[in-house]
């Protein structure tokens, strides 16, 4: 997309000598606040360029810098704009359209930051603390909130995960303890709708996913308890 080629730009030194395109590849040379021109000066690449069709692997690590470089940096800054994150995310989704990248590492604490089920912008960065703990040994998932003195927990059960596709169905199904300044002050029962999350990223630092529900999410790995 436009916004994440924008900021793969702005990393990039003044001076730097590109060629873009495949076919009909052009020279162009990045100057100072990310902008690029082209002309006489770079001209074409030469007409012995080869051109050939990038195999799956090789494009999606291509696009893929650009795009976690902001991924990472809105996980950690939550300054990126809303409207880049989700064009990221949906780009990202469509890189590995044809297999799920890392999701064997997905099972754990994860931090969600980001998620398009709203679609107000000012709320998709997620403002509460809010911790997915995917435990696929005991079958058991949880959504841990704090609010201000309040902590929620939402338990759940696991019913499949698929780590060669990054599909985690589940419900949260166990009722909802409520504590007040780390202690528990009462407990309602809650049944949600079993959904599903398909994980088509994952690594040591972040993960993106879509959920059954509509939308995609960002979220951040934390340390298991």
């Amino acid at each position: 997309t436009l916004q994440v080629l924008q900021y793969q730009m702005q990393s990039i030194r003044p001076g730097t000598p590109l060629v873009l395109g495949r076919c009909h590849p052009i020279r162009i040379r990045v100057q100072s606040h990310g902008y690029f021109k082209s002309g006489d000066a770079f001209g074409r690449a030469p007409s012995s360029h080869v051109c050939r069709a990038a195999g799956p692997q090789e494009s999606a690590t291509a696009a893929r810098s650009p795009v976690l470089n902001l991924l990472v940096e809105a996980a950690s800054q939550r300054k990126v704009p809303a409207v880049d994150v989700e064009a990221a995310l949906l780009q990202l989704e469509q890189d590995v359209a044809t297999s799920s990248s890392g999701a064997q590492s997905v099972p754990g604490r994860w931090r969600l930051l980001f998620s398009t089920a709203s679609k107000i912008r000012a709320f998709q960065y997620i403002p509460v603390k809010e911790d997915l703990v995917i435990d696929v040994g005991s079958n058991n998932v949880a959504l841990e909130s704090v609010l201000g003195p309040f902590q929620f927990f939402i338990r759940g059960t696991i019913f499949s995960w698929a780590a060669d596709t990054g599909v985690l169905s589940f419900q949260f199904n166990k009722g909802v303890a409520i504590h007040f300044l780390g202690k528990q002050v009462t407990e309602i029962a809650s049944k949600g709708s079993r959904k599903e999350y398909t994980f088509y990223f994952a690594n040591d630092r972040i993960a993106a996913a879509r959920s059954s529900a509509g939308g995609v999410s960002l979220l951040s790995r934390l340390p298991d308890l």
